[in-house]
């Protein structure tokens, strides 16, 4: 049994095909097919089920041996960590994947930050809702999600027996209206006023708004003008006072409509919506040295930015 195979085993159960993880690893896919049987002939088991409706799946082997892998993969990475402490030589690949709100405030500065300190680490990033980056955290397609709290601290999450969160740090949802609109001038607005306008939604958190709209429908139901991913349509509708808006305090930091006043934030008054947002992996994982530099870089920028 050799490192490579266990690699080849991970990047498998990634991908869910052969093909594509040794297209990811830049080996031949005869290479690591003849690995996998190798390994599967060792442990006189089989991994994987292949098929060309599904893919390649784990067998049920498969899915414990490669939690294990990962556990020794992680060891390995422990060992190197011991002779090699200096920054620019620490390298690998940082794969995780962050909610829209923290892309657009704190991750660009901890990226600036953290490629300084470690400029041989590849860095792999996809911006995401907190729903899916929580699902392919669970398929290990990345190693850690920033993602928004939610029922996190609560006993009864839905994935607290697979997932570790932890929180890093604390935001407010504002309602936001165009500078025209009648309410730009209070400094909140109350759930009842807010149902009085048409609800612009943006899909590209959608814990969040619903969170928002579960809060409304106590009152009445939402007039939904437009549910949308582009976080540039909806501002761009909320400033023609076409509708309100929810963003997050973290969100809009330095947001050019609300710097210019196109966009006025207000206080949601008379209920409580504090909520936070921080960090999730695996229980079982080990975590990589690039992805525990990267939280540990993510808590410094967030300590003197936020």
């Amino acid at each position: 049994m050799r490192i490579e195979q266990l690699i080849y085993l991970i990047e498998i159960s990634k991908s869910g095909s052969i093909s594509s993880a040794a297209e990811q690893l830049h080996i031949s896919q005869p290479g690591i097919s003849q690995a996998i049987d190798s390994l599967e002939e060792e442990m006189n088991t089989k991994l994987f089920q292949r098929s060309k409706r599904f893919g390649t799946k784990p067998t049920e082997d498969g899915k414990k041996a490669i939690k294990i892998a990962k556990e020794i993969l992680g060891k390995v990475d422990e060992l190197k960590e011991v002779s090699n402490v200096e920054s620019d030589q620490l390298n690998g690949t940082l794969s995780f994947s962050v909610i829209p709100s923290v892309c657009m405030s704190v991750l660009p500065k901890t990226l600036a930050v953290y490629k300084d300190r470690f400029p041989l680490v590849k860095i792999e990033l996809s911006v995401k809702g907190s729903l899916q980056i929580e699902s392919d955290v669970l398929n290990g397609k990345i190693d850690i999600g920033i993602i928004s709290n939610g029922n996190y601290e609560q006993n009864n999450w839905e994935h607290s027996a697979k997932l570790s969160f932890e929180k890093l740090h604390d935001f407010k949802t504002f309602a936001c209206v165009g500078q025209r609109s009648p309410l730009s001038r209070n400094d909140s607005v109350s759930p009842e006023e807010i149902l009085n306008y048409p609800i612009v939604i943006s899909s590209s958190d959608f814990r969040m708004h619903h969170k928002i709209t579960a809060l409304l429908r106590k009152y009445s139901e939402p007039n939904i003008l437009l549910t949308t991913g582009n976080t540039e349509a909806s501002k761009r509708i909320i400033a023609e006072g076409l509708g309100i808006g929810f963003y997050t305090d973290l969100e809009l930091k330095n947001d050019p409509y609300v710097l210019t006043g196109k966009i006025i934030p207000l206080k949601i008054s008379g209920e409580e919506n504090n909520s936070a947002f921080g960090w999730i992996k695996l229980k079982d994982q080990y975590l990589s040295t690039t992805s525990r530099e990267f939280i540990k870089v993510l808590k410094s920028t967030i300590f003197v930015d936020l």
